[in-house]
């Protein structure tokens, strides 16, 4: 087994800004890069501000968020973690509280509203995703309000 290349510079994540920028450094890499971790500090335990920044791997390229007993909570408010493409393997973490909520119609009269896709994951169909250890407590996932039709 190879052992993964280290993001954030090989030290423990410990803030919401941080993650978003080693999941944009994971989506950045080059296809066939090989394989990444990231790892979460246990004293992660802070409520999100904003979504999780997706992640997008290119062929090739594999990633392992190693949470150490590591607490992220969506306040309700925010998404967990959204793999839309790629080889993720998560471990030892728990995602609670999140929630995916579908937007609103663009089309008024009558438009359907959004889904709301994942609450504490969402896998995409060009993902694998492997969970070892991962807890899910309190996610939601609601579709959008839907337009009043027009008759």
């Amino acid at each position: 087994m190879t052992t993964p290349t280290l993001l954030n510079n090989g030290q423990p994540v410990t803030t919401e800004a941080q993650l978003n920028a080693c999941i944009a450094a994971a989506n950045a890499l080059a296809a066939n890069s090989g394989a990444y971790a990231i790892i979460l500090s246990a004293a992660f335990q802070g409520t999100l501000d904003s979504p999780l920044t997706q992640i997008n791997l290119a062929a090739g390229v594999s990633l392992d968020i190693q949470g150490n007993g590591a607490f992220l909570d969506g306040g309700g408010q925010q998404r967990g973690l959204y793999v839309n493409a790629g080889t993720v393997t998560i471990e030892d973490l728990t995602l609670y509280s999140m929630a995916a909520i579908g937007g609103s119609p663009l089309v008024s009269p009558g438009g359907g509203g959004a889904p709301g896709l994942g609450g504490g994951l969402y896998v995409g169909a060009r993902a694998v995703v492997s969970l070892d250890g991962v807890n899910f407590q309190n996610n939601s996932a609601r579709g959008g309000t839907g337009g009043v039709g027009d008759n």
